[in-house]
């Protein structure tokens, strides 16, 4: 199965690409993402430090967007798929963990992520890895505290929830392709973390 693709591309040049983007034909149109955070120098699969979740300076981005027509893309498909599995892991997981993300009545999201909050997350993280499982912080050093950041004023309250859940949050596997069986084993290693 075909899904979602995309390219974040940097001065013409292309510095990303999602798990398809190397399915697409290109033809689609650049559009304007706004402003990202790019990890520009260490690589990112190193281990899991300080310098690897700093950012230095901001870039501007693009996504390259493809129609359905152009790349035979089923984005209805892909999100219903991702909703039935967040859904489900919510379902499973509610009583087990912190928080399950939720969607504001009427909305739907595409589950880029599924994040969940645990108040033990880095040793759910190191159990989670020893059942095979992968994980991701994407943030563990909120933005307003990153050098790129430094220059930009922060209220007098601070942001004390941004810093409360960077230290708790963990997202798992999640994509439109996640069988049931891997569903399942996803699901019971968050469940066995005592």
């Amino acid at each position: 199965m075909v899904g979602i693709g995309w390219l974040l591309v940097h001065r013409n040049r292309v510095i990303d690409g999602g798990r398809h983007a190397l399915r697409l034909q290109m033809g689609g149109q650049l559009v304007p993402l706004g402003v990202f955070d790019g990890i520009l120098g260490p690589d990112r699969d190193a281990a899991v430090d300080d310098a690897r979740h700093r950012r230095d300076m901001v870039a501007q981005g693009f996504i390259v967007a493809v129609g359905n027509a152009v790349a035979g893309l089923d984005f209805a498909g892909e999100i219903e798929a991702r909703n039935r599995i967040a859904d489900r892991y919510n379902e499973a997981l509610r009583d087990h963990v912190a928080a399950v993300p939720g969607v504001i009545d009427g909305g739907i999201s595409v589950w880029a992520q599924y994040t969940i909050e645990h108040p033990e997350r880095d040793q759910l993280a190191a159990h989670l890895k020893a059942q095979g499982v992968p994980t991701a912080v994407y943030y563990p050093i909120p933005m307003h505290q990153q050098p790129a950041y430094a220059h930009h004023s922060v209220g007098p309250q601070g942001l004390a929830v941004t810093e409360a859940k960077s230290g708790v949050v963990i997202s798992l596997p999640m994509h439109a392709d996640l069988d049931e069986a891997t569903q399942n084993q996803i699901i019971a290693a968050v469940r066995s973390f005592a």
